[in-house]
């Protein structure tokens, strides 16, 4: 249960009943509930969850592309999937 969050559980069953395709982003600070949010909001709906790679020195463009691949590949039951670019890569989230 969220305590405190009902505001943005709103905004996302809101976000939830557009007929348009979409994407939420949630960040924020370490331990304030992010995962605990969107793991309440999403059990009542199909929900894919991806998470990326934390910032640090060396993590390239690149990289952040394969890891979204393979954990989009992983979702589907496919392949790893590769992309050149992100609009690549969100337009076959899209599908």
């Amino acid at each position: 249960m969220c305590v405190g969050r009902e505001r943005e559980l709103a905004l996302l069953h809101e976000f939830r009943e557009r007929r348009t395709a979409g994407l939420v982003v949630c960040r924020g600070r370490r331990r304030i509930g992010k995962s605990t949010l969107i793991e309440q909001f999403g059990q009542h709906c199909r929900f894919y969850e991806f998470y990326g790679l934390a910032p640090r020195a060396g993590i390239t463009n690149a990289d952040q592309l394969a890891h979204f691949g393979e954990q989009l590949g992983a979702a589907f039951n496919l392949p790893a999937m590769h992309f050149r670019n992100w609009h690549d890569a969100l337009s076959t989230l899209r599908g």
